[in-house]
C-alpha cells in the first residue's frame, strides 16, 4: 500500500533524500557540497560514492554490467519511502530509456528532477526537431524509417557515411552506428536515423526554473570509440573561451527548449557547432556529468537550486541561488573576477577486455568513480573517471596514460579504452 502521494506531502529540501542512478557519485558529492544528507542506490557502488553517501544500496545489474533491473529499482524505492516519509528522490543517469520506471518511482517519492512525461518528450527526436524548427534552431534531418538505399550511399567529406542510426532514448553514445545501404538488410532495434554532422561536439549545462533559463558553462565533448561502440561518450572539457556566436546560440536554444519542454532544474543540451551554426542533437533532462567540472562549492549551490526548482517547497530563498548561479554562468554574463580561463576536464575510462584489479592496487589521485577492490570488470564497463583541473584534452590524455601504465603492471596486458 502506498503511504502518500506527491500531492499530499510537501518534502523538505534539507531533509535526507535518495539518489537513484546507474552511477550516483556525481550527485552524492554535489549533495555533500550542498550540506545535504543522501542515501544512494546505484549500479556500481564506487568507493567515492560510498564515502559521500550516508548509506549505499547496490542495485543488481544486467549481465553486461551496464544496466539495472527495473523491478529491483522500484522495490528499493518503495522500501526506502516507507522508512523515510516526506523525503525526496533525486534521479540521475539511467532513466532516459525507462520513463515508465521513473513514473513508478514518483508514485512513492516526490521527484527532485523532471517528471516522466517531460523526460519522454525531451528524448523524442521528432518532438525535439519540431520545437527546434519553430525556434529557428538547427536540428539534423531525422527519420523514423530507414533511409532509401540511394540516400544511404551519399557521402560526407572525408568519406564518412551520411546517416547514423541512434537507438531510442539512448545514453552515452551506446548503440549509435553508421548506416549505409548494406545495413538496410537487417532491421535494428527501436530507434531513428539522423544525418551525421561535421563539426565540434559541444554541450551546455543550464539551470531551468519557472523564472527562466540560466546558462552555467559551455563544454566540448570527446568520444571514447571502440569497435562495438564507435560513438561512445568519452568526456567533457570546459570551453571558457568558446566563440561568442556559439555561446549566444546555445543560450537561445536552451532557453527556448526549456520553456517549451517545461524543463526544471539542472539539464544538459548536446549539439554540434559547425563554425557558423549550432545544431541541437539532444536534451539530457537531468544533471549531466559536466556538473563535476564546477568547483565543489558551486556544485552545492547549483544542486540546491536544482532541488528548489523541482520540489514543491519554499525551503530555500528562491532568488539568492538563482542570482549566484547567474554570476558564475557564461563568460559574457559573469563578472570579470569570476573568469578563471581554466580548462578542467573529465574523461571516462572503459575496460577494453575483462580486467581484474587486485585489492592492493592504488588508483592515481586524479581518478574518481573508483571501484571497490578487488574487482573484475567485463569488457566495455567503465573502470573509473579521470579529472584534471586545467590543461584540457592534452592533460587528460597524460593522466589516462599514467593510469594505463599503472594497470598494465598488474593486468599484464593493455586493458583500457578511452579518448
Amino acid at each position: 500500500m502506498r503511504l502518500y502521494s506527491r500531492a499530499s506531502v510537501s518534502p523538505r529540501c534539507d531533509a535526507a533524500g535518495l539518489i537513484v542512478a546507474l552511477s550516483g557519485r556525481l550527485l552524492a558529492e554535489a549533495a555533500v557540497a550542498a550540506g545535504l544528507t543522501v542515501d544512494v542506490a546505484d549500479l556500481f557502488g564506487d568507493t567515492d560514492c560510498r564515502a559521500a553517501a550516508r548509506h549505499h544500496h547496490p542495485l543488481p545489474g544486467t549481465p553486461d554490467g551496464l544496466a539495472w533491473q527495473p523491478e529491483a529499482v522500484v522495490a528499493w524505492v518503495q522500501a526506502w519511502a516507507r522508512r523515510h516519509p516526506g523525503r525526496w528522490l533525486l534521479p540521475g543517469t539511467g532513466f532516459e530509456a525507462q520513463p515508465d520506471l521513473l513514473a513508478a518511482c514518483a508514485t512513492w517519492l516526490p521527484l527532485a528532477g523532471n517528471p516522466a512525461a517531460v523526460v519522454t518528450t525531451a528524448k523524442d527526436p521528432t518532438t525535439l526537431a519540431a520545437h527546434c524548427a519553430d525556434l529557428g534552431v538547427g536540428f539534423p534531418v531525422t527519420r523514423t524509417t530507414p533511409p532509401p538505399a540511394e540516400q544511404g550511399q551519399r557521402q560526407m567529406p572525408q568519406d564518412k557515411p551520411l546517416w547514423l542510426f541512434k537507438p531510442a532514448a539512448g545514453c552515452g553514445g551506446l548503440g549509435i552506428q553508421t548506416w549505409t545501404a548494406s545495413a538496410g538488410s537487417a532491421m535494428p532495434p527501436p530507434g531513428y536515423w539522423q544525418h551525421r554532422l561535421a563539426g565540434t561536439p559541444v554541450s551546455l549545462l543550464f539551470l531551468a526554473t519557472a523564472a527562466g533559463c540560466t546558462p552555467i558553462a559551455v563544454h566540448q565533448q570527446v568520444l571514447a570509440p571502440s569497435p562495438a561502440a564507435p560513438f561512445r561518450f568519452g568526456g567533457v572539457i570546459a570551453w571558457p573561451d568558446a566563440p561568442a556566436a556559439l555561446v549566444a546560440e546555445l543560450q537561445r536554444a536552451a532557453s527556448g527548449l526549456a520553456a517549451r519542454l517545461n524543463l526544471r532544474g539542472l539539464n544538459g543540451l548536446d549539439g554540434v557547432w559547425d563554425g557558423n551554426r549550432l545544431w541541437v542533437l539532444e536534451i539530457n533532462p537531468r544533471p549531466p556529468l559536466s556538473l563535476t567540472l564546477q568547483p565543489p562549492a558551486h556544485q552545492g549551490r547549483l544542486l540546491r537550486a536544482h532541488l528548489r526548482a523541482c520540489l514543491p517547497t519554499r525551503t530555500f530563498a528562491p532568488r539568492a541561488v538563482h542570482a549566484d548561479a547567474r554570476r558564475q554562468a557564461m563568460p559574457e554574463a559573469a563578472d570579470r573576477e569570476h573568469r578563471t580561463g581554466l580548462s578542467p576536464g573529465v574523461a571516462l575510462v572503459y575496460a577494453s577486455r575483462s580486467l581484474s584489479i587486485p585489492a592492493d592496487f592504488r588508483f592515481p589521485p586524479n581518478c574518481h568513480d573508483v571501484p571497490a577492490l578487488p574487482a573484475t570488470l567485463p569488457d566495455g564497463v567503465p573502470v573509473c573517471s579521470v579529472h584534471v583541473p586545467d590543461g584540457g584534452l592534452g592533460e587528460l590524455r597524460t593522466e589516462i596514460g599514467y593510469l594505463r601504465e599503472c594497470l598494465l603492471s598488474v593486468a599484464g596486458v593493455e586493458s583500457l579504452s578511452s579518448l
